[in-house]
């Protein structure tokens, strides 16, 4: 707990990061995101998408606390 509060900064997280730090995989992340139970995604280029930090790690907290 003490490592997500440290990590303040506004910042993309790539999937391949996403997937380390949550410990989901690629396909439970997208059918969350349709179901609106996970932070969207931006899209950072013609191919690419970044979550924000401060969002994912404000859902591990809540994810934590239920």
């Amino acid at each position: 707990m003490q490592q997500l509060e440290q990590k303040t900064e506004d910042r993309f997280i790539r999937l391949p990061e996403l997937i380390h730090i949550t410990g989901r995989k690629r396909s439970t992340i997208y059918r969350d995101i349709k179901e609106g139970t996970f932070p969207k995604q931006f899209k950072l280029g013609c191919r690419s998408v970044g979550w924000l930090s401060t969002e994912v790690f404000m859902w591990m907290k809540g994810q934590n606390r239920a």
